[in-house]
């Protein structure tokens, strides 16, 4: 085999290898930002996040943990309220649909309703531990 041959096979698979290591890295990345996000949701995390971000000195600290234990909860709720509102609607689309349409055409549907309600759901089942709590 000739260098320059060579070469070009060394620096294709280290390019190569570059960009897969890269997309795993990215990958982890905005894994990690969900679920830090998703986490929000919670009266617990939320109040830590909003205390990590102010970093008050010890009597700050006792002096607006109440505040946002409360607000916490309260975000809480609305967001389970949301969720249990929006699954409503989409049970009532279904419905109305279902009078309208055969069975391949709601199948169809349903298959778009879920991918833009949950994304990959279903497809992430075991790949990265047990889906989060529905509410």
């Amino acid at each position: 085999m000739k260098t320059r041959t060579k070469s070009v096979i060394a620096i294709s698979g280290t390019l190569i290898i570059g960009m897969v290591i890269g997309a795993l890295i990215a990958f982890q990345i905005v894994r990690k930002r969900i679920q830090n996000f998703r986490e929000l949701h919670k009266r617990s995390a939320f109040t830590e996040h909003i205390l990590e971000a102010a970093d008050p000195d010890p009597d700050q600290r006792t002096q607006i943990k109440p505040f946002l234990d409360d607000f916490g909860t309260r975000m809480e709720q609305l967001h389970k309220e949301h969720a249990q509102e929006l699954r409503g609607e989409m049970q009532a689309l279904k419905d109305s649909l279902q009078l309208h349409l055969d069975e391949s055409q709601m199948q169809s549907v349903e298959r778009r309703l879920k991918r833009l309600r949950g994304g990959m759901k279903g497809r992430r089942k075991f790949r990265h531990g047990p889906p989060p709590p529905q509410p």
